[in-house]
């Protein structure tokens, strides 16, 4: 459910402008903790998942929350509009004061707001799995063949300028 988009407050600028960021939209979100993530995926549609996402998409490959039940969050959608690691993006983040997504917040992120997803690339930095002793970012892309992919990259990528950053906003 997208929040009425209203003029940038004063907080929406300080924000803005601490995270060097282009764009900060808010959102609400309904996040069941309850759900399994196989299930997630396929409510979310997607035209290609990835073999490493296919193959990690298991509960216990990814941080664990410990919430429960179902909750409505306050997700603010964040652009640094140039290249960025997810290093520095999370610490960037975490500066604002905001948390980060996991992969249960990104699946319902892909189910509720699917036209988001074919614009640009969105990125939950906690979704986050090791395969072959390496980190993978689990995210949600745009593919003019398949639509929407569920898709996986190395942690230590840059992101580039286009993609947009799930972030939860605790207040």
């Amino acid at each position: 459910m997208l929040v009425t988009q209203r003029k940038l407050t004063f907080q929406d600028r300080e924000l803005m402008s601490g995270l060097g960021a282009i764009e900060v939209i808010h959102y609400q979100l309904v996040v069941d903790y309850g759900a399994q993530l196989e299930d997630l995926v396929i409510a979310g549609e997607y035209g290609f998942i990835g073999d490493l996402v296919e193959r990690q998409i298991t509960r216990n490959r990814f941080l664990r929350s410990t919430k429960r039940g179902k909750e409505i969050l306050k997700i603010i959608r964040i652009q640094f509009g140039r290249k960025i690691s997810p290093l520095e993006a999370s610490q960037l983040i975490n500066s604002g004061r905001l948390q980060l997504p996991g992969i249960v917040e990104l699946l319902h992120w892909g189910i509720e707001h699917p036209e988001h997803q074919r614009q640009s690339p969105i990125v939950a930095l906690g979704a986050m799995t090791l395969a072959s002793g390496l980190r993978h970012l689990v995210y949600l892309d745009s593919d003019q063949i398949s639509g929407r992919d569920l898709a996986a990259r190395s942690y230590d990528d840059l992101l580039s300028p286009t993609v947009r950053f799930l972030t939860i906003d605790p207040l």
